[in-house]
């Protein structure tokens, strides 16, 4: 057993001494070297890039967030709906849920995943009387590293690995597991106003005790379209496959405006497409600094 943590340790270090010359060589940013601007250097703000988030699509961004600089996304209000049955099911109200991000290089930053509030409404069948279940306070939190290996100095096509853990901080709002994971991502920006986007994530459930629960894999497909300057809109496929024998699809879709080049609202949908996947509308902000 000590002999295969061995060799898996190993191999992940391989991986990274392989990877880390391809964050060096494979792109460059205007200044002719990636680590021109770092966390305590950060780019001028005439020099800064188009801002990209990760909202409201389920889609991320391969693109990071500029060296120095930080950008919050929140969800303003999120209306969840989990069935029960084909006919049962139960309601979270979700307030300012979001992710803050710090720019560490010009490919590279750090993540923080929050939710602030939750009510949840369960099914009236399941109770005696009409009460409402107040979840308030922080729920789980996550913590994100995003590496963009392709683009970030171009924006038209891209790529980047997402390493991630979400923490369970055991108190009446949260999941109770622990779920460490990894997502691919990639994007194309073709024709000025048209993009696609997918990204494909693994991860790992685990019990409070760290025992492991069951593997979970997602698949997302996106298409985005700039009807503007401040207007753009996208739709979007996502399929969730898990090993204690569920299978979730949504369609999602939804429109973001850009109130200015560092600020923006959005608001979108998902949409179950069977009985066991859950729908949403949201809508949110997000902005720069």
């Amino acid at each position: 057993m000590m002999q295969k943590t061995h060799k898996k340790k190993i191999f992940i270090l391989v991986v990274l001494l392989l990877c880390f010359p391809f964050f060096l060589f494979a792109q460059e940013d205007d200044s002719g070297s990636l680590f021109s601007y770092h966390l305590f250097k950060p780019k001028p703000k005439d020099k800064m890039r188009e801002m990209h988030t990760d909202r409201p699509d389920v889609t991320e961004t391969p693109f990071t967030v500029d060296a120095g600089h930080i950008q919050f996304e929140f969800d303003f209000l999120n209306l969840y709906r989990h069935p029960i049955s084909r006919q049962r099911g139960e309601t979270d109200l979700l307030v300012l849920n979001g992710i803050a991000k710090i720019g560490v290089t010009d490919f590279a930053d750090l993540e923080v995943v929050f939710s602030a509030n939750q009510w949840h409404f369960p099914d009236k069948r399941k109770i005696q009387n009409d009460s409402v279940f107040n979840r308030s306070g922080f729920g789980d939190i996550g913590f994100r590293a995003k590496f963009n290996l392709l683009g970030n100095s171009h924006e038209q096509f891209g790529i980047a690995l997402m390493p991630s853990i979400l923490l369970p901080l055991n108190n009446e709002a949260s999941e109770q597991v622990y779920i460490p994971g990894i997502t691919a991502i990639w994007a194309y920006h073709f024709a000025d106003q048209w993009e696609i986007g997918g990204q494909l994530d693994y991860y790992r459930l685990f019990d409070l005790s760290k025992r492991p629960l069951f593997n979970e894999f997602w698949a997302t497909f996106e298409i985005g379209y700039d009807m503007s300057e401040k207007f753009s809109f996208f739709t979007e496929y996502v399929a969730i496959l898990s090993e204690n024998n569920a299978y979730l699809h949504t369609y999602n879709a939804g429109v973001v405006y850009a109130i200015s080049s560092n600020f923006r609202i959005d608001l979108a949908f998902n949409l179950g497409l069977n009985h066991k996947s859950p729908s949403t509308i949201f809508t949110g902000f997000s902005f720069r600094i």
